[in-house]
């Protein structure tokens, strides 16, 4: 599980976003801590290009504060569209017949769910709503994790959710990533799917990234494993070449 810190750092920038400026003073208070634990919490976002320390608290990034925070699926799933569903087909060419796999939830997900509701006799495993609502009509066996429903995603998340990963132990892990930038390795905007990516990193043969370029940009909240730990990462043809040659150094990267 992600630690107290962790989460108060995700609201604090979920704040921010929606505030565009806030007080120490006014943060201690919300969250029940000391001035002096509210200032490391904005000295870490300001590392981490979320936000721009202030006079007496903090400031919107405009570079990269928006992207840093959680948006609504809604909105995702107009972004990049044409280039997440080329990174899907070229996903979907690495499963092999009868495989069985696990998908998490994210927009480039859902184009790689739709591709596979076509295919048959796959054992596929996922958190997200929109997944298994792609595939309840395929002929695939398809397994749903039970837990939490987190809103904005539309995945399942929880102690519960982590409970049952440990009882699967997939061929392969598509997992999608809401930023690299300035990273260890790829990131999420929420705490609570930080968790289940790592727990599925842990348990599966082979892990997959898939997101597009923009990614690149983006600054994450929370890391959920090393690029060491990331087999592959499928992206599009629009990553610079300086980006592209220092994360060819930790892991592999195809793009399309």
């Amino acid at each position: 599980m992600e630690s107290i810190t962790e989460y108060r750092r995700n609201k604090i920038a979920q704040l921010i976003a929606s505030r565009e400026n806030i007080k120490v003073g006014e943060l201690a208070k919300i969250f029940q801590v000391s001035t002096e634990t509210i200032r490391k919490d904005l000295i870490f976002l300001d590392s981490k290009g979320i936000v721009k320390k202030s006079h007496g608290g903090a400031i919107i990034n405009e570079a990269n504060l928006k992207s840093s925070v959680e948006k609504p699926l809604s909105i995702k799933e107009l972004e990049n569209k044409e280039y997440k569903k080329r990174i899907a087909m070229h996903a979907l060419s690495l499963i092999p017949p009868n495989a069985s796999f696990f998908i998490d939830s994210g927009t480039t997900n859902n184009f790689l769910a739709e591709l596979l509701a076509h295919e048959k006799g796959m054992n596929i495993f996922t958190n997200s709503i929109p997944v298994v609502n792609m595939l309840a009509d395929s002929d695939n066996n398809i397994y749903i994790l039970g837990g939490k429903l987190k809103e904005q995603s539309h995945c399942i998340v929880g102690n519960w959710t982590l409970q049952l990963l440990e009882n699967i132990q997939p061929d392969i892990a598509f997992l999608g990533s809401d930023a690299f930038k300035n990273s260890l390795g790829p990131c999420t905007a929420s705490f609570e799917e930080s968790g289940i990516k790592s727990k599925i990193v842990e348990k599966s043969e082979k892990v997959i990234v898939l997101a597009d370029s923009s990614k690149f940009n983006n600054s994450g909240l929370f890391t959920f494993c090393d690029w060491s730990k990331i087999d592959l990462l499928i992206t599009d043809n629009r990553v610079s070449k300086k980006d592209l040659k220092q994360l060819n150094q930790v892991t592999t990267v195809v793009t399309v």
